[in-house]
């Protein structure tokens, strides 16, 4: 692939938060297909492309779980492929590559993809790349393969285009990415501050100025100083697939896919309106719900979907948080009868052949609406995790890597990110499963005793001399690192 030196990528000046993309994960992805009737490929061995890959930060935590499959990603972003590939060799993998090149310019040599990746790309790339996006799914994507594609959609991101319109007339005249932001930010600021509260306009930019404080800069910049977002009505995209032989599978979670749970006040109306339509379904979907984005699933069209149901849920593994299954249980006396084991394996999942087992065939449908009402997600492939037991607590390999670089996040086995605490950053490295628990006891006093950790960094304990804070302190983290998934088995 070739790079083009006119589509230089601001990036390269501000790179992206490069980020686990939860959703995007291939045993995930065919779980979906499989809940339409696809039976899409194992993700086990799975041959995976992400467009727009930043520097890895989604295909090379899949990498290290999924040492069978294989992963390439390309960027516009040379400074985004640098990063990743030092990542690539610090870990020692050898099932995932990264590319610096323009999608417009792509040749894979007659490679096939079972699962092609394109988040965050679609409605920020110029119109050929867009379709070069779209002929490379058609082109590469394998036999019953699926394609996530992520996209800006109207109506509702009318409202966010009030927001870029102020952020780019204010930097007309240009300047570094990084004062630009800064600008904005302090723009949004203002604006909020001196509005009504009586003022819809105000209540706009009050509320999209309090969005984006927690936002880092690179998605600021991408998202609203960009030379290109382009929404799409839902219908648009779907036509411009098919125009490439690809059909429209759904969203890539239940819950988005059918109005009955992703916007049940309307879901009547909503049908009532479509008419027998799918496609205007999902255009009036959006035009009811006022929802700005979506995560597309595409295949080829001569793949035949089903409409979802509970019996694909069979060969498949779920994963569903306590507080979700209690509520569902108060609703639904048939999910009583799991709840027990899914608590007991949480964050790990478990077969839903055994849940069936356990419980009674009843339970099939309650499960199915738990999915459904995004209460709970399934795999093709088990979770598996370590327990806080662990004499040798083993921090999985990448979240040990994460916590050296001192990033503000760790990536779990789950592939989600999870807020790297001082604690973590200073013994997450350590916690190689070489170390007894006495051991990371020993190197929490050194750190407090070099200043590296403070006191205030401890959580309070009551009762107990020093040894049995840091002790405890150290049982704590473990069992943290247990409930986000961020043990190895």
């Amino acid at each position: 692939m070739s790079s083009n030196p006119s589509r230089r990528d601001p990036y390269d000046a501000l790179p992206y938060v490069s980020m686990p993309i939860t959703y995007s994960q291939p045993a995930l992805l065919a779980a979906q297909a499989h809940l339409r009737g696809i039976d899409a490929p194992p993700a086990e061995t799975a041959s995976v492309l992400e467009i727009g890959a930043a520097s890895g930060g989604n295909i090379i935590p899949l990498a290290v779980r999924y040492p069978r499959a294989h992963f390439h990603g390309v960027d516009l972003a040379a400074a985004h492929v640098e990063i990743g590939r030092r990542s690539i060799t610090e870990l020692g993998l050898s099932n995932v590559t990264l590319e610096q090149g323009d999608i417009v310019d792509a040749d894979f040599g007659g490679r096939h993809f079972d699962y092609i990746i394109c988040h965050g790309v679609f409605s920020w790339a110029p119109p050929e790349a867009q379709r070069a996006i779209l002929k490379v799914c058609a082109d590469t994507l394998s036999d019953k393969g699926i394609a996530a594609i992520s996209y800006n959609v109207f109506p509702g991101w009318h409202v966010r285009n009030v927001i870029r319109d102020i952020c780019l007339e204010h930097t007309r005249k240009g300047g570094p990415p990084r004062s630009q932001v800064a600008a904005v930010r302090a723009l949004l600021k203002g604006i909020a501050e001196a509005s009504s509260d009586n003022d819809p306009y105000g209540a706009i930019v009050r509320a999209e100025a309090a969005r984006l404080s927690a936002r880092p800069a690179s998605y600021i910049l991408g998202e609203l100083l960009a030379v290109y977002n382009q929404p799409f009505h839902i219908r648009e995209v779907i036509s411009q697939a098919g125009d490439h032989g690809l059909a429209y599978l759904g969203e890539a979670d239940l819950m988005s896919s059918v109005p009955e749970y992703f916007a049940p006040m309307a879901a009547q109306r909503i049908r009532a309106t479509a008419g027998s339509s799918p496609i205007a379904v999902e255009q009036y979907a959006d035009m009811f719900s006022g929802r700005t984005f979506r995560r597309s699933l595409f295949t080829h069209a001569e793949c035949r979907a089903q409409p979802p149901s509970p019996t694909p849920l069979l060969s498949l593994h779920i994963t569903a948080n306590p507080r979700a299954q209690a509520t569902d249980a108060a609703v639904e006396p048939a999910l009583a009868a799991v709840h027990e084991m899914l608590t007991k394996q949480y964050p790990a999942s478990v077969a839903v052949a055994d849940l069936v087992a356990a419980a009674g065939q009843a339970v099939l449908p309650a499960l199915y609406e738990m999915v459904a009402r995004g209460r709970a997600s399934v795999s093709t492939v088990p979770v598996a995790l370590g327990l806080a037991d662990q004499s040798r607590p083993v921090l999985w390999r990448v979240a040990r890597a994460d916590a050296a670089t001192g990033q503000p996040w760790v990536t779990n086995l789950l592939h989600a990110p999870v807020l790297l605490n001082p604690l973590l950053r200073a013994l997450g490295p350590l916690m190689d499963g070489a170390k007894t628990r006495d051991q990371l006891v020993s190197a929490l006093e050194a750190a407090l005793r070099s200043g590296a950790l403070s006191e205030t960094d401890l959580p309070r304990i009551e009762n107990g001399g020093a040894a049995n804070r840091l002790a405890s302190t150290v049982d704590r983290l473990v069992a943290h690192c247990a409930r986000n998934g961020l043990l190895a088995p």
